[in-house]
């Protein structure tokens, strides 16, 4: 089974599971019943927002696909920078990782590494 496939198949027993139709789910997702029908067959994927309005609609946190674990969570919207502050941001070198965090915040990003330590570049931020 594809990716999509996978996909869809968990989102289909979510909401079986949650006992709902297509047109329910389709109606609180805000897209067409048919648009949930495709999800669900693979046929289409989400987008990451629609993925997300979905995620919270059946209470369902985590997908997995090829064996690999996803999370949705929300995170706040920030306010746009202004586009004169531009934020130039330059990663190099070679690493391998199972997760990566990355914190922005004035004058400093940090980024942390759960598996092995990488060899990355480093920039200033100023």
């Amino acid at each position: 089974m594809n990716t999509a496939g996978q996909l869809g198949a968990q989102i289909k027993a979510a909401r079986e599971k949650a006992n709902l139709s297509a047109r329910a789910l389709s109606r609180m997702v805000g897209v067409k019943a048919p648009t949930i029908g495709d999800y669900e067959s693979g046929e289409t994927t989400p987008t990451a927002t629609t993925l997300a309005k979905i995620s919270a609609a059946l209470g369902i946190r985590v997908f997995e696909i090829d064996g690999y674990r996803f999370t949705i969570t929300q995170t706040e919207q920030l306010a746009p920078m202004p586009s004169s502050e531009q934020l130039a941001l330059d990663f190099t070198g070679e690493y391998a990782f199972s997760k990566a965090t990355v914190r922005i915040s004035p004058g400093r990003i940090s980024i942390s590494f759960d598996g092995s330590t990488p060899h990355l570049g480093s920039r200033q931020v100023s």
